[in-house]
């Protein structure tokens, strides 16, 4: 797992390599005969083709970074049941290595559980969930969108609180939304 706090020089790490592979695909020439090729030779093309590859790849994973960025923090949530509104937070602590779609954190709301709950979700192209595990065994399953282009960035959806599984009682249907504080 990366800890958000890692992000920002994850980020300016893959940043400056993709600023010097930019660079090089500027002066092909010039690259390839600082690797040691001809310009024009098999060689140079094909070390030409790796930088425009790598360039792409770089590319995806500086827009993932700043993607996760984006949401890592804390964020003020607001949970509207049918009978009752409660107010908590949770926090986007980590992100799956593989620099995948996937997070961790942990959610404090009053209710059911006083304790901060761990949570889990998934985050991309601006669409989030995430599943908070109750000690009961029931969980709350969130679903909704991410608007990070807003100061400050804010999310809001819909979702379901199931049962333990030993219980049968029906779903609850809940919204939520959320602000980022940090």
């Amino acid at each position: 797992m990366i800890d958000c706090g890692q992000i920002p020089t994850f980020l300016a790490q893959r940043q400056n390599a993709l600023n010097k592979v930019n660079a090089q695909l500027h002066d092909p020439e010039q690259a390839c005969l600082n690797a040691g090729f001809q310009p024009e030779s098999n060689e140079c093309i094909l070390y030409i083709k790796s930088l425009e590859k790598r360039a792409v790849m770089l590319n995806t994973v500086v827009t993932t970074l700043q993607s996760q960025q984006s949401i890592c923090g804390t964020w003020t949530i607001t949970v509207q049941f049918p009978l009752q509104t409660i107010s908590g937070q949770f926090t986007i602590a980590s992100w799956d290595s593989d620099i995948t779609d996937t997070w961790n954190g942990f959610m404090s709301l009053p209710d059911p559980s006083p304790q901060p709950t761990p949570i889990n979700g998934t985050f991309f192209e601006g669409l989030i969930r995430f599943t908070r595990l109750l000690p009961d065994n029931s969980t709350e399953d969130y679903t909704g969108s991410a608007n990070v282009s807003t100061q400050p960035p804010t999310m809001q959806g819909n979702g379901v609180q199931n049962p333990p599984p030993s219980e049968v009682s029906p779903m609850t249907i809940f919204t939520w939304s959320a602000q980022k504080q940090s």
